[in-house]
């Protein structure tokens, strides 16, 4: 019999004592599971105090959800992988690859049945796929592909990088052609498949404008 669980993730912020008795704003995570079949209701200890990123959703692989969330662990703010287990109930985090050049944004995925980070620069997107779930050693640059839309390289805001530029929607058996979205004039994108070991667009059958 299949056991079907709910998530409720929710980030609040309050105050502690701070340094010297100062006060100070920090940020608390709450996440409770609800199993559906027995009515049962539980909140995950010891969560760590990390807001979720708003922009991030959740990605099912290996039976756990995975979503990127805010740290300030180091003292700085950076971006993590949070990773709940929903047969253990517990959590871990997840670290990301070695990066060839520092992305400007980061979303996560499902290729290949793998946990997979499609990390966007100033002139490349590319595709890292985890062939071992949880093992960071496993982690592999799948894709590296150029922008192919209109883009300005000058212009640094992320979401015109994740929005306004190129998505992968599929790569193919052979992993040389990529499925592509592209924008080709403003908030007019093309189906094209891409050749990734030459960086060529190929024709596409069906072509047709979409928003």
């Amino acid at each position: 019999m299949d056991t079907y669980k709910v998530v409720s993730l929710s980030s609040y912020s309050c105050e502690s004592d701070g340094i010297d008795g100062i006060p100070m704003k920090v940020f608390k995570t709450q996440v409770n599971i609800y199993t559906l079949d027995t009515h049962s209701l539980i909140r995950i200890n010891d969560f760590p105090s990390i807001p979720p990123n708003g922009l991030s959703e959740g990605i099912i692989v290996s039976g756990t959800v995975n979503w990127f969330a805010y740290s300030t662990a180091s003292g700085d703010i950076s971006c993590v992988i949070v990773s709940l287990d929903l047969g253990k109930e517990c959590y871990q985090e997840i670290s990301e690859p070695n990066y060839d050049e520092k992305p400007i944004y980061l979303t996560l995925g499902m290729m290949r049945d793998c946990l997979c980070i499609f990390s966007y620069s100033h002139f490349f997107t590319d595709v890292w796929l985890m062939k071992e779930y949880g093992n960071k050693e496993s982690w592999i640059k799948f894709i590296h592909l150029p922008y192919f839309g209109d883009h300005d390289s000058h212009y640094d805001d992320i979401h015109y990088q994740k929005i306004y530029c190129q998505k992968i929607l599929y790569i193919f058996e052979d992993e040389n052609d990529v499925l592509l979205v592209i924008n080709k004039e403003f908030e007019k994108w093309k189906w094209v498949v891409c050749d990734s070991k030459n960086y060529t667009i190929k024709s596409f059958k069906i072509q047709k404008d979409f928003v």
